[in-house]
């Protein structure tokens, strides 16, 4: 009767396996340069008596020209008092003053802006300060704390 068709098997194609030396190599050197070239400075910066500041490891080494000082009852730009500037309003047109202050300085938008908060006011008053900032196009914000002094002795 019929003659019987034989269907040849399609053999999976040889492939090398998967080197992963060689990548895990570059992640490692991509890795390294990105912490040596974003990771905080050591700085020195004069600070407010009446700001406590909370406590951290690491440290700033250039000192932003633009400073920010938080408590509860004022804020402060390169330490002038913003005056009609209280950071419990939160409504957008009383924080004018910074926007103004701002213009003043003629400070650019890339420009790293230092903002050192005591550790005791609320954590509204700073986070709606950095919104403001981020609102009129202000990305490169940094935290000014106290070094720890267990993390200055293993220096």
């Amino acid at each position: 009767m019929g003659a019987a068709v034989k269907k040849k098997r399609r053999q999976r194609p040889k492939t090398s396996p998967l080197m992963l030396t060689p990548m895990v190599d570059m992640l490692t050197v991509i890795l390294i340069f990105l912490i040596v070239h974003y990771s905080p400075e050591t700085a020195k910066i004069k600070k407010s008596a009446d700001i406590k500041l909370p406590m951290s490891e690491l440290s700033l080494k250039k000192v932003p020209r633009i400073q920010i000082e938080i408590n509860d009852q004022h804020i402060q730009f390169n330490g002038l008092a913003l005056d009609g500037l209280n950071p419990s309003d939160a409504h957008s047109a009383s924080w004018k003053p910074l926007s103004e202050a701002l213009a003043r300085g003629s400070v650019k938008k890339d420009e790293p802006i230092l903002i050192m908060a005591d550790k005791n006011t609320s954590f509204v008053y700073v986070d709606r300060t950095v919104g403001h900032l981020a609102a009129n196009g202000f990305s490169e914000v940094y935290f000014l704390t106290e070094q720890d002094k267990k993390a200055k002795e293993g220096n």
